[in-house]
């Protein structure tokens, strides 16, 4: 348990944060996702109405995922809100009509997908750098969700869902004892269990470049993403180093990619890059929407702000403006008290050193 305390405002937030590893759904590809929209979807003592009508009542937030619940709102509610996580995290009543219901809006939603050039793009990204038979590279459709039963749904609940594996972050007008305390209490009854770990190899970078297109006569631009895989594990000494580089290239509209293919080019309303960091694996990538005319062009500008980057040092005043953007954008992140908590998160969820 993390508790960070405020006084300064009569408010409260809890975070029940699972750590698990990522798992391959295969033929039932959406099943965790359905799942963790069916943990708030009711309880045994109480419908998922008389919920909500309950979080509306205090003006609170509740939500629920596949690896998470979220609760928060005024601090006078507390033992409410408490209240309201311990019954759905021990009680889950995973009504079928909430199920079937969530199924269709899902199927609804790949059917707009198919036209959406980003949803296209994503899929492919992840389908083309991880394959298929990885969990960050498999594709749901209208056929896996189809297959996906309540009984999925619930076996990954009583799988997942355990103490074990759990953090509880808790930040704003509570003392540590009482948070402890008034958590202990309502979680007493919340059963402990063996939680499954997955392992998967490093996915490697290809040997060679490799250029995927899907050709959409109706699109009026192209999306534009080009990128690889990468290896940056929390913690990792690299980390700070990319992101001064990443914010010369392309971290805002002071960066390269912006000026070159924005300002210079006027290609896009927009050229980016960013990274993830990431204990299995992550990409980092640059991306932009451009007129369908200048894709080409676009392209060709890419390469060489990448290369660029590569073989040439950057100027001693790209790289002060860069370190000075990041420095002032941390001390004012310092300003919110979920940033102490995340940092104290990542530092146990990762075995990081105690001042990461």
């Amino acid at each position: 348990v993390f508790v960070v305390e405020d006084h300064k405002l009569p408010r409260i937030s809890m975070s029940l944060i699972l750590d698990l590893d990522p798992i391959v759904e295969g033929e039932k590809a959406g099943y965790v996702s359905i799942a963790g929209d069916m943990i708030g979807a009711g309880t045994t003592s109480k419908t998922k109405a008389e919920l909500d009508e309950e979080v509306d009542f205090m003006g609170a937030r509740f939500s629920t995922s596949a690896s998470s619940i979220r609760v928060g709102g005024l601090s006078k509610y507390t033992d409410n809100l408490i209240s309201i996580l311990s019954d759905v995290v021990m009680n889950p009543s995973f009504p079928e009509e909430e199920f079937t219901k969530l199924k269709s809006q899902m199927t609804s939603g790949l059917k707009a997908n198919a036209d959406d050039p980003d949803a296209i793009a994503g899929n492919l990204r992840g389908a083309v750098l991880y394959g298929l038979e990885h969990p960050y590279g498999e594709v749901m459709t209208e056929s896996t969700v189809e297959s996906i039963t309540l009984d999925d749904c619930k076996n990954y609940f009583n799988t997942y869902f355990r103490p074990d594996v759990a953090y509880m972050v808790v930040i704003g007008d509570i003392t540590v004892k009482d948070a402890k305390k008034k958590l202990k209490k309502a979680l007493k009854g919340w059963e402990s269990g063996d939680v499954p770990t997955m392992t998967y190899d490093k996915t490697m970078p290809p040997a060679n470049s490799r250029i995927v297109m899907v050709d959409k006569p109706s699109a009026v631009q192209s999306v534009v993403w080009l990128g690889n895989v990468i290896d940056l594990p929390q913690g990792h000494a690299d980390i700070e180093p990319l992101r001064v580089a990443n914010q010369i290239l392309g971290g805002g509209m002071s960066g390269r990619l912006f000026t070159n293919l924005r300002e210079d080019k006027a290609f896009t309303y927009g050229a980016y890059s960013s990274f993830g960091v990431d204990q299995l694996n992550s990409t980092f990538g640059a991306s932009a929407k451009v007129r369908n005319e200048v894709t080409d062009s676009a392209i060709v500008e890419f390469l060489y702000e990448l290369k660029r980057m590569r073989t040439e040092m950057v100027s001693e005043d790209d790289l002060k403006a860069a370190k000075a953007s990041l420095s002032g954008s941390f001390g004012r992140s310092l300003e919110s008290t979920s940033s102490a908590a995340n940092f104290a998160l990542n530092i146990a969820r990762y075995n990081l050193p105690y001042d990461y």
